[in-house]
């Protein structure tokens, strides 16, 4: 078949194959798995000097009462479907979310104003049972969101 290749836009200039078009940026790392056969791009963040980890147990039910996250890895208890956590409002964020439920649902509310990936402004993305998102900053008002291998 013909090769397909990607634009990050409508608006980019260049096509490329996936892994030429994505960059890494400071512990981050990208990696080809398989080459020359069913590759997969592996993206793996490494927790360095400065990065802090914790547990945090979710709360409330709207955006304005979520419990907010404080360290850049966070394992959320007490999932029940309707509670939640909310992003923090930094510059240079990138925050790996963890739902530590094996039962139910958590909310991940972006910082007041924002949005995350196509949703509303302050609309909750919804993290699964024992789910595992990254999440990282692109702008003051976005947010998007990587599938994390948990």
């Amino acid at each position: 078949g013909a090769d397909v290749k990607v634009k990050v836009t409508a608006n980019d200039t260049t096509t490329n194959y996936l892994a030429s078009k994505t960059a890494a940026g400071a512990g981050i790392a990208l990696a080809v798995l398989n080459p020359a056969g069913d590759e997969d791009l592996e993206i793996s963040v490494t927790m360095g000097a400065g990065r802090t980890e914790g547990t945090l147990a979710a709360t409330g039910s709207v955006q304005g009462d979520a419990a907010a996250i404080t360290t850049d890895a966070v394992t959320v208890s007490a999932a029940d479907g309707v509670k939640g956590v909310i992003l923090p409002n930094i510059t240079a964020a990138l925050i790996c979310v963890h739902n530590l439920s094996g039962l139910s649902a958590v909310k991940v509310y972006p910082p007041v104003g924002a949005q995350i990936n196509s949703l509303a402004v302050n609309a909750a993305h919804t993290l699964s049972a024992a789910g595992g998102v990254l999440y990282f900053r692109v702008s003051a008002t976005q947010w998007r969101t990587l599938t994390a291998g948990l």
